[in-house]
Order: C-alpha cells, then sequence, then structure tokens
C-alpha cells in the first residue's frame, strides 16, 4: 500500500531552541488554523495548580530521603529521574515558597549521587523491595550504564545547582563536581563514528552500537552554556 502524505517544512532563524520551536509552533498554528475547543468548561489554571500540587504532597510513592517509588507496586526508584523530578520540585518552591519541595528537591539529588561509581557513572535504579536494597543499573531487565540517562541526570543536577546558587547564594559543590565527573564519563563513551553507545556493559566496558541519545543531543548545548565546556558542542555536533 502507498500511503501519501504532504510534507510541511517549517524553518527558524531564531538561532536557539526555545525561539526556534515558539517560532515553528506559530507558524504551524497559523498555516493549518488551530484552534483550540474551548466549549468545555474546564478548572482555571490556578486550580488545577493546586490540585496537582496537593495530590503530589499527599501521593504515596515518596520514599523519604530517596525520591519516588516509579510506578505504585513498583520495587525501584528511577533514580535517573530524580534531579529532573529535583529541579522541578525546587521550582515549585520558588512559586509556592512551601520549604517541602526544596527539602525534596535536595534530599533526590543528595541521593541520586550516592549512586555513583569511581569512574563517574551514575547509577540509574534502585531496588528497595529485597533483602539489600542496592543501586544498580537494571532498568526494566536491561542491565548496564546507562549514557543517555547519565547526561540527563548531569544537566538536571547543574539547572538545580545553578538555580540554587542564583536564588540561595548556595553553592552545592558536591553536586556540581559529581555532575562533571559523569559528564567526563559520558563524553569518553562516545564512539568514532560520533555517536554514542545506548549502553555499557558494567563488568567489560563494552559498549553497544551508536545510536542518536535525544537526551544527550538537547542536553549538552545546555550543560555546555552553565559550564563553558566546549566538548559538549563538539561532541554534540558530531553526533548530530
Amino acid at each position: 500500500i502507498n500511503y501519501e502524505m504532504p510534507l510541511q517544512l517549517f524553518l527558524s532563524d531564531a538561532g536557539e531552541f526555545a525561539g526556534a520551536i515558539t517560532g515553528i509552533m506559530q507558524a504551524w498554528i497559523k498555516v493549518n488554523n488551530y484552534r483550540v475547543d474551548d466549549s468545555l468548561k474546564v478548572r482555571t489554571p490556578q486550580e488545577a495548580f493546586v490540585l496537582a500540587l496537593e495530590g503530589r504532597r499527599e501521593m504515596g510513592s515518596w520514599k523519604p530521603g530517596i525520591g519516588y517509588e516509579h510506578h505504585r507496586g513498583t520495587p525501584f526508584v528511577y533514580v535517573g529521574n530524580n534531579p529532573y523530578i529535583a529541579y522541578y520540585e525546587y521550582r515549585l518552591h520558588e512559586i509556592t515558597g512551601d520549604k517541602v519541595w526544596r527539602d525534596r528537591a535536595f534530599e533526590q539529588i543528595d541521593f541520586a549521587i550516592k549512586g555513583q561509581q569511581s569512574s563517574g557513572v551514575f547509577h540509574t535504579s534502585w531496588y528497595f523491595k529485597q533483602a539489600v536494597p542496592e543501586f544498580c543499573s537494571r532498568d526494566w531487565s536491561h542491565d548496564g550504564y546507562k549514557v543517555d540517562l547519565n547526561a540527563y541526570m548531569v544537566r538536571y543536577i547543574l539547572q538545580t545547582w545553578q538555580r540554587v546558587k542564583e536564588k540561595e547564594g548556595v553553592d552545592r559543590l558536591d553536586w556540581y563536581k559529581a555532575a562533571m565527573a559523569s559528564l567526563n564519563w559520558v563524553l569518553a563513551q562516545q564512539n568514532p563514528d560520533g555517536g554514542f553507545p545506548q549502553v555499557v556493559e558494567i563488568g567489560s566496558g563494552k559498549k553497544s552500537q551508536s545510536v542518536v541519545c535525544g537526551r544527550l543531543l538537547v542536553g549538552l548545548p545546555m550543560i555546555a552554556k552553565m559550564t563553558g565546556d566546549e566538548r559538549c558542542l563538539k561532541a554534540s555536533a558530531e553526533q548530530e
């Protein structure tokens, strides 16, 4: 069966990510005459925010000092998400002034960096429903260090570090050093063809074939902006 669909191509000369995405979406909306259905009665943004906030405060999946259980009834905290959630919750603290979100943000990053190995790589899971809880990189039975997730963790540790430093004058140097050690490990995994392995075997260090890692592709330029590390831009360009 031959399928045909018209191709819409939108270009932007904004020169930076956020401006490009905004401009492209505004152009797409205009060209396609897109309109939101406003016939439905919905909560106000403030009502929705309060509902989500209070639900989050009470959710049973929060593990104090560790992070959030990945799904209800699962045996692990996906530590790879800790820094991302921490950044989000620190922003909640800024909006609300509620100390609980700051505490959770700090606890999640503090816990995540405890799983860092001597090579700099972060483990990405914490299994707690077993005799001896442990850090590991067994994510859905896929065992091995995750390059993409390490870059993701580096990005959000640094974004939270930067935010805390700007807002409070508190320099969490331990966060910064941990993030940079992981970044060094990530960059060292790049394959000769410019791609990055999806997974690196823990025992042997053997790398999988090259893929274009989405979190890496987006994260490296942002890391470069925060740190001034030109290696990130070079690696990102080679991957792209």
